[in-house]
């Protein structure tokens, strides 16, 4: 009978160590997908993780009140016997005997709460934590309320001295950063493959990028101006195949709007031909060039456009952006059919190629940066941005500059423009 009894300490106490680990193991998405299908258990384990303190509270009270238990019963119930065993059995005095006992008891209790209460639970635990956490929530919900009282006591007194700290370690891992390593296991495992894999990481960055980092600059988008004869408009229709061409009067820095191109076909195609003093473009719409993609996603979907006109702080327009431009950052460049050059190439020494356009968190990715000079500032979006802003000009072709451990080399200008960078790994 005595032997059961400690048999059934030392199990509590690793009933309790499997429900904390399991709950602590468990995954939020997958319990939310089990509570909407009915499970009443996924609930209450999604209810102990929103405050994780008073289930910690319970299961470390009952697992130390458990061990104490049984430290109190093996002293009391075995060490007398094992001392009287190694006086009469061996021969010991009674000192030695009686420490000689209590130190067997005490390992041998130890050695049993350690495998059974804990590294076995805790295992079980970790190999199906959803289940285990659902199986065991009706017991602990129970033990809870049991112990609410002696528990609330106990999480008050922490709260007390951790508020003597200046920072609580209570933060968990984010949202994005657990999906952000599923997709990455999920490659690894072969669950996603490279492309799905990719697209869904795509998808992530897009909080973290800027507008100005997709736009289409002022300098490559061809417009109609209404002060120009009609020959130079002419021209640009024939040059340029786009969906839709964007109208100014007296340069790029008056737009009067877009008007679809099949609009320009229908005029070109009925009656006298096409008149560009008689077009009706409809008013542009504007973002700033520091809205993230998931702002510029949100704004496409609430004005129902896909296009719209990119202003910088003083309200300059620096450029275009298009629904194509944000779809493209999240599968490619695949929507108009055309095949690109990468905007990154890297050549058989190591060093990589460069274009001017490249996003610089992009940029941070491939030469594997932490961080660019007070790019949080949003000074810049892109490679020949951050080249401009350390060189603090309009480079010249060769002008390099060196920032942690590589060193950046202007290959190419257009015009103002910087075209292409060479950026190639410092020795030593």
């Amino acid at each position: 009978m005595d032997l059961w009894i400690l048999i059934f300490l030392i199990l509590g106490s690793g009933v309790l160590s499997l429900a904390e680990m399991a709950v602590g193991a468990s995954r939020n998405s997958h319990l939310a997908m089990l509570a909407e299908g009915g499970s009443a258990g996924a609930g209450t384990v999604l209810r102990f993780r929103q405050h994780p303190s008073r289930l910690l509270a319970t299961t470390q009270l009952g697992i130390t009140a458990l061990a104490m238990l049984s430290g109190v019963f093996g002293e009391s119930l075995w060490v007398p016997r094992a001392e009287l065993w190694l006086r009469e059995g061996v021969g010991l005095a009674e000192a030695p005997a009686y420490w000689l006992a209590l130190g067997g008891v005490v390992t041998v209790i130890t050695f049993f709460t350690l495998v059974f209460g804990e590294v076995i639970p805790k295992r079980l635990a970790l190999a199906k934590p959803e289940a285990t956490a659902v199986a065991l929530a009706g017991p602990i919900k129970l033990l809870l309320r049991l112990v609410h009282p002696l528990v609330f006591i106990v999480s008050w007194v922490s709260d007390r001295i951790l508020d003597l700290f200046p920072a609580k370690g209570t933060a968990e891992a984010s949202a994005a950063d657990e999906i952000r390593f599923l997709i990455e296991s999920g490659r690894k495992e072969g669950v996603l493959d490279q492309t799905e894999s990719e697209i869904l990481g795509n998808v992530f960055r897009l909080d973290n990028r800027r507008v100005g980092a997709i736009m289409t600059p002022a300098t490559g988008i061809a417009y109609l101006d209404l002060s120009q004869p009609r020959e130079a408009n002419m021209k640009v229709l024939q040059e340029r195949a786009v969906s839709r061409f964007l109208v100014c009067k007296g340069g790029f820095g008056n737009p009067l709007g877009f008007v679809e191109s099949r609009e320009l076909l229908q005029a070109l195609l009925v009656g006298n031909g096409l008149d560009f003093g008689k077009l009706s473009p409809s008013p542009p719409f504007y973002v700033p060039n520091s809205l993230s993609l998931i702002g510029l996603l949100e704004f496409f979907k609430a004005n129902q456009t896909q296009i719209a006109l990119v202003v910088n702080e003083f309200g300059g327009t620096e450029g275009l952006v298009t629904l194509s431009d944000l779809m493209g950052t999240v599968v490619g460049d695949v929507l108009s059919g055309a095949v690109e050059a990468p905007l990154a190439l890297q050549r058989s020494d190591g060093s990589w190629l460069l274009d001017g356009l490249l996003p610089i968190d992009e940029l941070k990715e491939l030469l594997q940066m932490a961080e660019l000079p007070e790019e949080d500032l949003g000074n810049y979006h892109t490679v020949g941005g951050f080249v401009v802003y350390q060189l603090g000009r309009i480079p010249k072709k060769t002008e390099s500059f060196e920032w942690a451990g590589w060193r950046f080399e202007v290959m190419d200008m257009e015009k103002n423009r910087v075209d292409e960078v060479l950026a190639k790994r410092l020795e030593g």
